[in-house]
């Protein structure tokens, strides 16, 4: 049997066969082969940790997008000034009628967990550092029901 190992899973991932771990160690990104005699009832588990990861744009390395695992993580920002048609009743949207900050974000430190934090009490939500500003809370893409943005600019610390 092979079992894929997500790129975005970290190095404690691990394997266990009826309970019991396997002596292999996963390596991120690739594929594992279990290779021994089935019987009927064998439970495998494959757990794999999430962690930051980041997308370059090939065009733009300061233009990212960040993950936590597979989870693409949007920035929240307040609604402003949208109109109620555009909100409730599928109006078109004018951009320069309600345009949105987008600030940069500060690279602080060789890894991403340097400068991109968990918040507290609340699961799967980070907050990244700004130049000028609040910092920006980034959670799940699907959990965002305000203004958001999934790709930012990203420069090194001032």
């Amino acid at each position: 049997m092979r079992l894929r190992v997500p790129s975005w899973t970290t190095e404690e991932a691990r394997i266990l066969v009826n309970g019991r771990a396997v002596d292999i160690t996963p390596q991120p990104g690739t594929y594992i082969s279990l290779n021994r005699a089935w019987k009927s009832g064998d439970h495998i588990e494959l757990e794999v940790p999430m962690r930051l990861t980041r997308e370059v744009l090939a065009d733009d390395p300061s233009l990212q997008a960040f993950l936590y695992g597979p989870i693409v993580l949007a920035g929240q920002f307040p609604k402003g000034d949208l109109s109620f048609a555009l909100l409730h009743k599928n109006e078109e949207p004018k951009v320069k009628e309600a345009p949105m900050d987008v600030p940069a974000l500060i690279e602080k430190g060789t890894k991403l967990e340097d400068w991109i934090q968990p918040v507290v009490g609340q699961p799967m939500t980070f907050r990244a550092n700004t130049a000028l500003r609040e910092p920006v809370i980034l959670k799940p893409l699907n959990q965002s029901w305000d203004r958001f943005a999934v790709y930012f600019q990203v420069s090194e610390s001032l």
